[in-house]
């Protein structure tokens, strides 16, 4: 099936767009244009028929039943009914999917994309800078929390970067060596915001993943080396150097968090020794119901339930343990974690096995870039929550849709590549 272009099409293009801009920060927003493309897909029928086509990908049918395993986990559990219904309402993130694949078959309008994102990213980063050299003072707003948090910032900047690093190459192939400096100078500055400006621990982890991998994604192995080599000089000369305190505590404080996370109790502050808790309460709850969970919404309740007995700890409520893996497990069970882990699982190894029958090398680097971004929000949900939060996760759906759209032998086709 080929989707013909017409003005309804160009629209929904555009308020995806706006979407991915408004999802760092305008929230009610992103809901409204969310909701209008919903309406659009409903009634359009190139876009509906566009939208169906997609779930002949093995793929899309695995995310699509995890998440009507979460709607079915509702019939279990003493959540309340409108606290399970916003469980299921919070997934609604994954409608995403087959709309990319449906708009973005093409790489010139996920270049676009990359663009947009790159460029809201940009405007929050000086307002990052600004408010830490004192060129601006928003009240209460903190140079490491200009997004929603700091985990949410280091995130979105590092994958900022990472896009900033492939622009470079494909600028360089295309001998725009003056443009290539300056977008150069605008990944890096994206990645130093992590290591000056960002509390969070997590984004240093994407920061040495992407300035490791991207190298050997876009370069030969020799020149890939050098690079490393350059990056990892650049980054231990200013974290050795005074400038880089903030994040030499960072990575202190977390090992001293960890190695005392059971001792924290009262009003103490540790953001890992809270973590370790939550792991290990719920643990505990997934003991009680560990193959259907304890059911949509209802999670909180079970964890206060156990936390009563670690009465001396800091854990003492919570709906997200900071780990993705086992707040699923312990409110969808082992058949919802399964699921979600088939669904990813399948668009990754459907990547790296699909990357080298693509026709071009700029198709490849791009599939192979879009991998290293969910690697990385598949690692660093072992400490947070990021596939099921508002904006991490649109951005790692949106991801993992752009890499179907990409790949070849999908039984859809919606334009020329």
């Amino acid at each position: 099936m080929y989707l013909e272009p017409s003005k309804v099409v160009g629209v929904a293009r555009i308020l995806y767009i706006c979407n991915i801009a408004a999802l760092m920060k305008a929230f009610a927003l992103t809901n409204f244009i969310e909701l209008v493309l919903w309406l659009m897909f409903l009634f359009v029928p190139n876009l509906r028929r566009s939208f169906v086509a997609a779930f002949s990908v093995r793929s899309v049918q695995l995310i699509f039943l995890f998440w009507a395993w979460v709607a079915i986990a509702c019939f279990w559990g003493d959540a309340l009914f409108l606290e399970r219904l916003d469980e299921v309402a919070s997934w609604r993130k994954l409608l995403l999917v087959p709309m990319a694949i449906a708009l973005f078959d093409c790489r010139r309008l996920r270049t676009l994309v990359y663009g947009v994102f790159v460029a809201a990213a940009t405007v929050f980063l000086l307002v990052s800078y600004g408010i830490h050299f004192e060129l601006l003072n928003l009240g209460p707003l903190e140079a490491r929390e200009v997004l929603e948090n700091h985990s949410t910032q280091g995130s979105v900047f590092a994958v900022a970067g990472l896009v900033c690093a492939v622009a470079v190459w494909v600028l360089v192939q295309a001998r725009k060596f003056k443009a290539a400096v300056l977008v150069c100078i605008l990944g890096l500055a994206f990645w130093l915001n992590i290591v000056l400006i960002g509390s969070g621990r997590t984004p240093l982890i994407a920061l040495v993943m992407f300035a490791c991998a991207a190298p050997f994604i876009l370069l030969c192995r020799t020149r890939a080396l050098v690079v490393v080599g350059l990056v990892v000089l650049l980054f231990a000369t200013v974290i050795s150097s005074p400038l880089g305190d903030t994040a030499r505590s960072r990575v202190s404080q977390a090992y001293l968090e960890y190695s005392s996370a059971k001792l924290v109790t009262g009003e103490q502050s540790s953001s890992v020794g809270m973590r370790v808790q939550m792991w290990i309460i719920t643990s505990e709850v997934i003991k009680t119901s560990a193959i259907l969970g304890s059911g949509s919404g209802s999670f909180s309740n079970r964890f206060a339930e156990k936390a009563a007995n670690y009465g001396d700890w800091i854990a003492k409520k919570s709906d997200d343990p900071h780990n993705q893996y086992l707040l699923l497990w312990a409110e969808h069970g082992l058949i919802g974690l399964g699921l979600f882990l088939m669904a990813i699982g399948s668009v990754l190894f459907k990547g790296v096995l699909m990357r080298s029958h693509l026709d071009d090398s700029i198709s490849e680097r791009e599939v192979a870039t879009l991998i290293l971004v969910v690697a990385y929000f598949l690692v660093s949900s072992l400490a947070n929550g990021h596939f099921g939060s508002f904006v991490e996760g649109r951005i790692c759906w949106i991801v993992i849709a752009f890499i179907l759209a990409i790949l070849p032998g999908n039984e859809y086709q919606l334009g020329s590549k």
